[in-house]
């Protein structure tokens, strides 16, 4: 389960650097915003498979004029909803390292 964890960690780490870059390029002509699938590279992982996670260039959104598909709100909307994934997953990690450590202690602390 700790690998599970350290892995969502790891991409929800990688998306939130996605995003800003995205934040970074919302008014830069011709540029394409890119994701990061955090859902289904769970469903994967849990499913036992080994999902290679790299982002992805969102081909749906629809571009503005000067051909970039960047949308200010949409990208806060995924900087918060990763925020609060990322400590949903944290919180998780603490709990589980909790218990491994009482298990270790034998409940002494």
């Amino acid at each position: 389960m700790l690998d599970q964890l350290e892995q969502a960690l790891n991409i929800l780490s990688l998306r939130q650097h996605t995003v800003a870059n995205n934040l970074a390029n919302v008014n830069t002509p011709g540029y394409t915003r890119q994701d990061v699938d955090f859902f289904g590279y769970m469903r994967q992982a849990f499913d036992g498979g080994e999902p290679v996670v790299e982002p992805q260039d969102d081909t749906v959104t629809p571009e503005r004029l000067d051909g970039n598909n960047v949308t200010l709100e949409r990208e806060v909307f995924a900087l918060s909803q990763t925020e609060l994934l990322f400590n949903a997953v944290s919180r998780f990690t603490s709990e589980d390292l909790d218990r491994l450590r009482y298990a270790i202690t034998d409940g002494r602390g």
